[in-house]
């Protein structure tokens, strides 16, 4: 059994990420999600022109934000210009303060609606090789010259002459919490050219437990043919070991700051057929949106074992990084963790963005770096949802969780889309974690090494996705084996893999509130580097439909109240499995409002050929322990303990 470690940011990117709103990341990782579903089951993409109508929509949801908070409607959003050493990466303006509360709260708390608001880059979305996602906006919903690159960007950003709104900053507009006013400091208008990556990633809320579960778990994989099972010993961290931002606590029994809300957490270990036992959601946990706002990497627990380091959560739960060593001298490298690929690869030396200049502050690999490296010549070219990257294979020594690979074949990407290239990035590169077959570099996985160097007794990947708002942060990736710790092994359930493509899809049932509300065969797509849960349109329609409250939109996405009570349930095999609501509800239209309206999780596939497949992200594996061995083609779920 191995764990993959996890890391922090580079200390700058804290210096350089600045915010996104909620409901327009939301957008970002619908897009992508879109994209990935389509590459994933054969169809086609949505057009350059449907994505770009999808965030001129959520653009309008931003404006009527504003409106709410007593924006001037007619005031325009300007996109500030690019600096000249930002190498593709949105326009920034580095005295801005990093609080979205600008948005919304400085207006809200005193400034005039006829005062100008001028405000930069909100992030940007790549679309791979299409161009559809580029653009600025102003709040009136009219797009502002449309990029033909092949990342795009949507400015909404506030200049730093908003300043001075202290003096009314006790007024919680829009927040029934007590002192959540806007400080002068965060007065001074929004900082915003994130580019945010949701893979994955992100997240599960169950509090790590040892006990009954590690008697019974060995004989429960047998039975699914994965004997691997890891104990935890004590384990110290090492002095390389970065220092990361502490996660803040969200659970029964732990107070939290919370803006106009409170958020417990839920019984997730519950059947389907019986009422979860669960605390009211009353709303967007301050947790939550303080990460988004911020778009800080939140530090995993300590390791519980000298080959186990936890996965630490990127912003509000859209990615999972993991550090691995590579070269002569070994050197530390963050890589995403991402179950619907197969590739490894990291930036090269030479590595330039397609946005033009070089590809951000990030860790490089080559000779220079390298005294075992030794470049390939064969070439590659990866497509995801949020981006692109092209270069050639290499060879050089890996260590990944202090298990070696001698001289391994991968790749070193000589060009990046702006999605990956960006200082706004967490990540130096992605280690895919599907079945070999997805490999576009046609070498041997990692995994599939560290089996046939006899460093893993299968090719098994076991997930524990951790969830932000339960201040946990006990995710890990462990493989060779299952964590018996981390779920309850009576309900470990094996699921044959139905996907001949090489990812890793199983059949399942839809409930909602313990009733059926789809009809015929369904199967889901798990996939650790999606955020959303993306489904065909009819499915995402009945799902709502039964779904209090929920508000279809013009591009078929759904809005729920933030107080969402209603329980979707995945069924695998006859087990089912709860999705906590605040996965489904976490990003609100209004951060003023976090009880109010936010963005469903669940999205549809637009333009989808496909009426039966779902690809499934983080929104549900939070919710499960995600197992898969490759040696078997089987797959895995448990409930969390």
């Amino acid at each position: 059994m191995v764990k993959i470690p996890i890391r922090t940011l580079h200390a700058s990117h804290y210096d350089k990420r600045s915010p996104i709103p909620p409901v327009i990341r939301h957008q970002q990782h619908a897009n992508r999600a879109q994209r990935r579903y389509a590459a994933m089951t054969g169809g086609t993409p949505p057009s350059d022109e449907e994505l770009t109508a999808n965030l001129k929509r959520a653009i309008d949801h931003f404006r009527l934000g504003l409106a709410a908070a007593g924006v001037n409607h007619d005031k325009r959003y300007v996109v500030l210009p690019r600096r000249a050493d930002q190498q593709g990466e949105s326009g920034s303006i580095d005295d801005l303060s990093p609080s979205l509360h600008f948005r919304l709260g400085l207006a809200a708390a005193g400034r005039q609606p006829g005062s100008d608001i001028t405000r930069r880059d909100v992030g940007s979305d790549s679309s791979g090789p299409s161009s559809g996602d580029n653009q600025s906006f102003s709040p009136d919903g009219n797009t502002q010259g449309t990029s033909s690159s092949s990342d795009s960007s949507q400015g909404v950003s506030s200049s730093s002459t908003n300043q001075g709104v202290g003096s009314v900053n006790s007024q919680n507009i829009g927040s029934t919490s007590t002192n959540q006013g806007i400080s002068s400091t965060d007065s001074q208008g929004v900082s915003s050219s994130s580019n945010s990556q949701g893979i994955s990633s992100t997240d599960s809320q169950r509090v790590s437990s040892s006990g009954s579960s590690q008697g019974s778990g060995s004989d429960d994989s047998e039975n699914v043919g994965q004997t691997p099972v890891h104990h935890p010993k004590s384990h110290k961290k090492s002095k390389s070991e970065k220092t990361r931002r502490a996660p803040k606590k969200d659970q029964k029994g732990v107070k939290a700051d919370v803006v106009g809300s409170t958020t417990d957490t839920v019984d997730a270990t519950s059947t389907v057929s019986d009422t979860a036992d669960t605390v009211a959601n009353t709303g967007v946990s301050s947790v939550v949106i303080e990460a988004e706002e911020d778009s800080t990497l939140t530090e995993a627990n300590p390791p519980s074992d000298s080959n186990t380091i936890g996965l630490d959560i990127d912003s509000n739960d859209l990615g999972y990084v993991g550090q691995i060593q590579i070269g002569t001298p070994p050197r530390n490298f963050l890589l995403l963790m991402d179950s619907g690929s197969a590739d490894l690869w990291v930036g090269s030396e030479n590595c330039q963005s397609s946005a033009g200049g070089g590809c951000g502050n990030h860790t490089f690999l080559g000779s220079t770096s390298s005294s075992s490296f030794q470049q390939g010549d064969t070439t590659f070219a990866v497509y995801y949802g949020s981006g692109n990257v092209s270069g050639t294979t290499c060879v050089d020594n890996l260590s990944i969780a202090g298990l070696p690979l001698v001289q391994h074949q991968f790749g070193t990407a000589d060009t990046e889309s702006a999605s990956f290239a960006s200082n706004n990035v967490p990540f130096d590169g992605i280690m895919g974690l599907g079945q070999g077959i997805l490999s576009k570099q046609g070498v041997p996985t990692p995994v599939e090494s560290l089996k046939t160097n006899g460093e893993i007794p299968a090719r098994i990947t076991s997930f524990k996705i951790p969830r932000l708002a339960d201040g946990l942060n006990d995710g890990e990736v462990t493989f060779g084996a299952l964590d018996p710790s981390k779920f309850d092994a009576q309900t470990l359930t094996p699921v044959p893999n139905i996907n001949k493509n090489g990812f890793w899809e199983a059949p399942m049932s839809v409930l909602v509130n313990g009733q059926p509300v789809i009809t015929g065969a369904r199967s889901s797509i798990l996939d650790t580097g999606t955020t959303v849960i993306c489904a065909p349109p009819d499915d995402v329609d009945a799902i709502h439909a039964a779904i209090a409250g929920a508000q279809k939109q013009p591009n078929g996405s759904f809005t729920v109240p933030c107080t969402l009570n209603d329980t979707v349930t995945l069924t695998f095999k006859g087990q089912p499995f709860d999705i906590d609501p605040r996965d489904i509800a976490s990003f609100p239209v209004n951060v003023l409002d976090p009880a109010g309206e936010c963005m469903s999780g669940i999205v549809p596939a637009n333009g989808s050929t496909s009426s039966t497949q779902w690809l499934t992200g983080d929104v549900f594996l939070k919710n499960a322990y995600f197992s898969v061995d490759e040696d078997k083609n089987t797959i895995s779920l448990a409930k969390l303990t």
